[in-house]
């Protein structure tokens, strides 16, 4: 997975300080693509628009694939500047070319919001793209187009090796969505025991979700025995989760939460 070198930047900046992660780049050269790159996602992230464009738009001219990306964000979000969407696109397309993976993620968000079929096969092959770089919200995002059957056929054999790619990965998300194939047997066979085991595993990792449906399995006793004191415990993880659904309010005022 190549990852956003910008947001890489950007925390260095909060580790060292702009000034001293500004000092250590110019040893690379003012010039340099990536540097600017670098120096541009440093200023991004501290909000200065101002300085982050010019540098990020110096870079992404001389080829440097992040800032490209960075420049992209600014644009969809009009930071520093009026938002240009079809611009975000032409440069989260030119960075994803160019080998950032996250920038792939990006334009295929982009693109699902279309209802143009082909916008939606666009979208669905950058996510493949970016999955097969090692980018598991890739790998979520597709899987989640083949679970649908957007941009191209449904498959939810596929999607659901794409989700034990992700969880084994160790993704939160893609660990629930595996529990949910396991646990109704889509997409493969019907295993209530595994499922439970993955809702816990997405539980662990910072799920609300998955907690709520490990909790679900612990109070009903499915793929396990039954253990309610157990139960109680992974609701109140659920509860304070704040991404569990929508019928949880109504559960934790009930146990008192």
């Amino acid at each position: 997975m190549t990852g956003n070198r910008g947001d890489a930047a950007r925390r260095l900046a909060s580790a060292l300080g702009l000034g001293a992660l500004l000092m250590m780049l110019a040893a690379y050269g003012p010039d340099d693509p990536k540097t600017m790159g670098k120096e541009g996602g440093v200023f991004l992230n501290a909000k200065d628009y101002g300085r982050a464009k010019p540098l990020l738009e110096r870079a992404c001219q001389g080829g440097d694939a992040f800032g490209c990306y960075d420049l992209g964000y600014m644009f969809e979000r009009g930071l520093g500047g009026p938002g240009d969407l079809a611009k975000a696109r032409t440069l989260y397309r030119k960075s994803c070319t160019s080998g950032s993976d996250v920038a792939c993620v990006a334009l295929g968000v982009m693109l699902e919001r279309s209802t143009a079929d082909h916008d939606l096969a666009d979208a669905r092959g950058l996510y493949k793209k970016a999955c097969d770089s090692g980018n598991m919200m890739g790998c979520e995002q597709l899987g989640w187009m083949s679970y649908q059957g957007r941009g191209g056929p449904q498959d939810l054999v596929l999607t659901r090796t794409l989700y034990q790619k992700s969880c084994d990965a160790g993704s939160a998300e893609g660990c629930h969505e595996l529990g949910d194939f396991l646990s109704r047997g889509k997409g493969g066979p019907h295993d209530m025991t595994a499922g439970r085991a993955m809702y816990k595993k997405a539980c662990e990792a910072g799920s609300g979700l998955g907690c709520y449906d490990f909790a679900r399995a612990l109070q009903y006793g499915e793929g396990g025995p039954e253990d309610e004191a157990a139960a109680r415990l992974f609701y109140e993880k659920a509860c304070k989760s704040g991404d569990a659904p929508d019928a949880l309010p109504a559960m934790c005022k009930q146990i008192g939460l």
